[in-house]
């Protein structure tokens, strides 16, 4: 987030915030329909995973995606106003989609996931914006370098997050760790296929 904020203006942001109907109708798609159609896929076709693809495909883009949208060229300030919006609103979706879709009442600590909002997204957004205002030079300089910088960072944080399921990861049958990959290559393939044709107009 941070060295992707390095190369765009915060304004750009306020620009795409100030005409909110796209972010709207991406944020409708991304944070409710594609979770509830996942969900009821999933209750017909495997119930037992139903509730973690529900709550897999109701969380915010990652931290990752404005970084990933400039590596391939994307509008980065689009994507940045995109998450920020999705991360204030997600926790309030969350709860509405498993009270609606599974009649139940999760317990979130919104208190701790806005401190979190802040400090994964807003303070680098602040520090890479000051760092823009202060020098410029330094930037220009070494931007040709964060694209590559984002990858690795990218990588590490995979390889850190599969690190730390290492025991239940080799204590789970092959099978059953096949069968869970391929559900979630279905996800994938079928969440970028929605995403793709989100923009129906091209």
């Amino acid at each position: 987030f941070f060295l992707a904020s390095l190369k765009i203006d915060f304004f750009d942001i306020i620009k795409h915030i100030k005409k909110p109907i796209f972010i709207i109708y991406v944020l409708l798609i991304y944070l409710l329909l594609i979770p509830t159609l996942t969900y009821l896929l999933f209750h017909f076709i495997n119930p037992e995973l139903a509730i973690g693809m529900l709550l897999l495909t109701s969380m915010p883009p990652g931290a990752s995606v404005p970084m990933l949208t400039n590596i391939f060229k994307g509008n980065t300030s689009l994507s940045m106003a995109i998450t920020i919006v999705a991360y204030l609103i997600s926790p309030f979706t969350i709860l509405l989609l498993f009270f609606v879709l599974t009649q139940k009442v999760i317990a979130l600590d919104l208190a701790n996931l806005f401190q979190t909002l802040v400090f994964v997204n807003f303070l680098p957004l602040i520090l890479a914006q000051t760092i823009r205002k202060t020098n410029k030079k330094l930037i220009e300089k070494t931007q040709q370098y964060y694209s590559i910088i984002g990858v690795f960072g990218i990588c590490f944080v995979v390889f850190f997050s599969v690190s730390q399921q290492a025991k239940e990861i080799l204590n789970t049958s092959f099978s059953t760790l096949l069968i869970d990959i391929l559900w979630l290559y279905f996800i994938f393939i079928f969440l970028y296929f929605v995403g793709y044709f989100i923009a129906f107009w091209r």
